[in-house]
């Protein structure tokens, strides 16, 4: 009967998150955005050096841009196309004929993204930090609390891919991603949109999705970053919380997808 018992969630989810870290080298899908995101780097140097406002200040706001793109399009595409692959190569029926669940399953997956997340980050975070000091910029508690938040926003649109792909196909995952984000950046215009409309269907009909769609902003400093204005520490413990919960919910509604899925 022990040999029947489903193993701890964390063993699995630690297992399985080491395979899919691996897949996801290989088919160095890493290597291209990390070669994408060093491009966008070089730009923002450029760019501090034909503009008139200071070369720290350009550096900083592209260079956070260059690395919270780098890891979205890893969260956004990487993590949608996971499911889909499993299925493809028939792997998936393979790792669920052991004695674990599809949320064990679900929870491994994402580990295994969040850690190829963390290692873009990473990389990109010192290069960053080290191009900002060489051209001058001095370091304040905000630039690193900026790149951390970064990190675990996408660590919530990485779950946010998992559960798009445990249902629908690869395109169309990635096309929800993409809504997601743009939406999700962009609350605060939508509630503000809503306000100012006269119909009162379209300003249910706003009210509504600012609701649903994961609220980004939440890990957004925007200007205090550059003019290295005061962050609470309640904004911090909001954004990590709104991130834990957004995560687990759709890593617990994947699992439970994945499970109805037609094998």
């Amino acid at each position: 009967m022990t040999s029947r018992q489903k193993p701890q969630t964390w063993k699995v989810a630690l297992a399985i998150g080491r395979v899919t870290f691996s897949e996801i080298i290989r088919d160095k899908v890493l290597y291209n955005i990390i070669l994408i995101a060093i491009l966008l780097l070089g730009l923002s140097i450029l760019a501090a050096k034909v503009t008139f406002i200071g070369p720290d200040r350009v550096l900083l706001d592209f260079g956070l841009s260059a690395v919270g793109l780098s890891c979205t399009m890893i969260a956004t595409f990487t993590g949608s196309a996971m499911l889909g692959k499993e299925y493809d190569r028939r792997t998936v029926f393979v790792a669920l004929s052991h004695p674990i669940s599809k949320l064990q399953f679900i929870i491994g997956k994402f580990c295994g993204l969040a850690a190829v997340i963390t290692v873009n980050w990473l990389l990109l975070s010192t290069l960053l930090m080290v191009m900002y000091v060489l051209v001058g910029g001095v370091l304040n508690w905000n630039f690193p609390l900026a790149l951390f938040l970064i990190c675990i926003q996408n660590f919530m649109l990485g779950a946010l891919a998992v559960f798009f792909s445990s249902f629908t196909t690869t395109s169309l995952s990635v096309i929800f991603m993409i809504g997601t984000y743009l939406l999700g950046t962009n609350i605060s215009q939508i509630r503000l949109v809503a306000t100012n409309s006269q119909s009162a269907l379209a300003k249910m009909s706003l009210n509504s999705v600012s609701q649903v769609i994961p609220n980004l902003e939440h890990f957004s400093l925007g200007t205090k970053v550059i003019y290295n204005l005061p962050v609470t520490s309640h904004f911090v413990a909001v954004a990590l919380t709104y991130a834990l919960v957004v995560i687990s919910l759709a890593l617990v509604t994947g699992g439970v997808l994945l499970n109805r899925r037609e094998q």
